[in-house]
């Protein structure tokens, strides 16, 4: 069955009251309805960090606003890092910070995403991926990969997400470790470049694979 791709019509103005429009993920064809819900935005700056901003994320809406905002402050802190905007691997990652949290995302992942359909045993494809539309010059994203992190002390942050280079862009880069922000990780099993900001409250990472 093909699938039918949900697209995210979303106005994001920095600073003020984001409209998120909400609507079922489903493996169904039948024309998604949506509703909107406005979030309040956070007393200082959007990028002030708020400890556990959604958490306990407890239904399908809630996360799917956690998505939403990890989509942009992912970009906004790729480009305040890396003066620019990059593509992205098609791959989001939300973190839990409850356990009962981690097991009710769990569940709602299994419903969203195809469970023999996984990426390192990590990320698991969606059944309808998820297109958010550009907005300013953050370019349009689909994302076909959800991740549901455990819960993790030393990750308060809300999500992350992934994003390409190419191979000579990454090397040059990486050999940039002083670049503030920038921090290769020591994994002998993972080659990512990871962006961090303590005003950001979430995680980027860059590397020279896409998801298939």
């Amino acid at each position: 069955m093909v699938d039918i791709i949900l697209r995210l019509n979303i106005r994001y103005f920095y600073g003020e009251v984001p409209e998120w429009l909400n609507g079922p993920l489903s493996k169904s064809g039948r024309p998604l309805r949506v509703s909107r819900v406005q979030i309040p935005p956070s007393p200082n700056s959007i990028f002030t960090m708020k400890l556990y901003r959604f958490s306990p994320i407890e239904n399908q809406d809630q996360l799917l606003q956690a998505i939403k905002y990890t989509h942009f402050v992912c970009h906004e802190l790729c480009r305040k890092i890396l003066y620019k905007y990059l593509f992205n691997f098609g791959n989001i990652g939300i973190f839990c910070h409850y356990d009962q949290e981690y097991e009710l995302l769990t569940k709602i992942s299994e419903e969203l995403t195809d469970s023999t359909g996984s990426f390192n045993q990590k990320y698991f494809r969606l059944h309808q991926p998820m297109v958010i539309p550009a907005e300013g010059n953050v370019p349009e994203t689909t994302y076909t990969h959800l991740y549901i992190r455990r819960p993790d002390s030393a990750k308060p942050q809300v999500g992350d997400v992934d994003f390409f280079l190419e191979p000579a862009e990454y090397a040059k880069l990486k050999n940039q470790s002083n670049l503030k922000g920038v921090r290769p990780l020591n994994r002998p099993d993972l080659d990512l470049i990871g962006l961090h900001d303590p005003d950001i409250d979430a995680l980027a990472y860059v590397g020279t694979h896409k998801l298939n």
